[in-house]
């Protein structure tokens, strides 16, 4: 039987009830199966059992050369011998045969890599689909000398050009996982509508902010895991205005400071005025104050005749 080394990387800029989650996960899975689990983190981090190394280099603003450094801090640290390397990320629950049938199918094959795009989000209101189906470094097992080669290239890549694609490039021979409602999916945590969105990349926009979930066999309710405060809950769960009884009649975003802003209804009116919206520039198709934090104001008229006045900073979220 092949042996895993399941490295996870944090910077500990997750929120700390889902590092507690992932962390939890990670310890349950590796149980289960002929795995080294090891943590390489920017601080200690207490309440586990796996070795926990402290990362040397805690680069501002290169979070992809902070990454790469940290895996190779854990490939390199560990002494025993072992056959595969998992990427293991600070904001994804793995579930509890994640390892064991990875173990049984690399030893079958001996494959130089698995990549599975057998993943799902999650979002305050639910589990979220992957509509665009991907391969994401935190759904792959690299063999070792496969893993050290990547690491290297990556590394001069990511030196000479200021980032990189952490994923490796080539990957002939390896076995694809397809999404399978019979094996338990990996939960990738979107933070992205919160006020702690610590993602390096915009990963989260595979993941449907509409098409939910609220329960599922293995996972169970998608509450349970306490990542999210009531308030996030709350705003992406109930409708901001009663369409039966008010309707929006104009949206403008900007800084209305300086009077510069751009309408925003045509948003709003691309969804037929439902769903869930987080405001942004780029689904107002501009930025029209730069280096600024713009807002949304929103002018509701009720049925009696009624003006109300909504407020929203970029980056915000609601329902409607």
């Amino acid at each position: 039987m092949v042996k895993i080394l399941a490295g996870f990387y944090t910077n500990n800029k997750v929120r700390a009830s889902l590092l507690g989650q992932s962390i939890r996960c990670l310890q349950l899975a590796a149980a289960q199966a002929n795995v080294i689990p090891v943590i390489s983190s920017w601080q200690h981090i207490s309440g586990h059992n796996c070795r926990n190394l402290i990362s040397h280099f805690q680069i501002s603003q290169h979070g992809h050369l902070n990454i790469l450094l940290q895996l190779n801090q854990i490939a390199h640290s560990v002494q025993e011998s072992w056959d595969y390397f998992s990427f293991c990320e600070h904001d994804c629950l793995y579930p509890e045969k994640y390892f064991f049938e990875l173990c049984e199918i690399l030893s079958n094959t001996g494959s130089p890599g698995v990549a599975s795009a057998n993943h799902i989000g999650l979002r305050p209101n639910g589990y979220a689909k992957c509509w665009n189906p991907t391969h994401p470094l935190f759904a792959m097992v690299v063999r070792k000398d496969v893993l050290l080669k990547s690491l290297h290239e990556k590394l001069k890549e990511c030196v000479l050009n200021g980032w990189c694609c952490i994923e490796p490039d080539d990957r002939t021979g390896w076995l694809i996982r397809n999404p399978n409602n019979e094996i338990t999916p990996i939960i990738h945590v979107n933070m992205n509508t919160t006020s702690s969105n610590h993602h390096l990349t915009n990963h989260y926009d595979c993941y449907s902010m509409s098409d939910l979930t609220e329960e599922l066999p293995y996972w169970g309710h998608h509450s349970q895991f306490q990542i999210f405060t009531d308030k996030e809950v709350h705003d992406t769960s109930i409708p901001l205005i009663d369409s039966a009884t008010s309707r929006i009649v104009a949206a403008w975003y900007g800084d209305f400071a300086s009077n510069r802003v751009v309408s925003y209804l045509h948003v709003f009116q691309k969804q037929d005025f439902s769903g869930l919206f987080q405001v942004n520039n780029r689904d107002a198709g501009s930025d029209p104050a730069p280096g600024v934090i713009k807002v949304l104001r929103l002018e509701v008229i009720t049925n009696e005749s009624a003006t109300l006045q909504f407020e929203f900073s970029e980056n915000s979220v609601f329902r409607l």
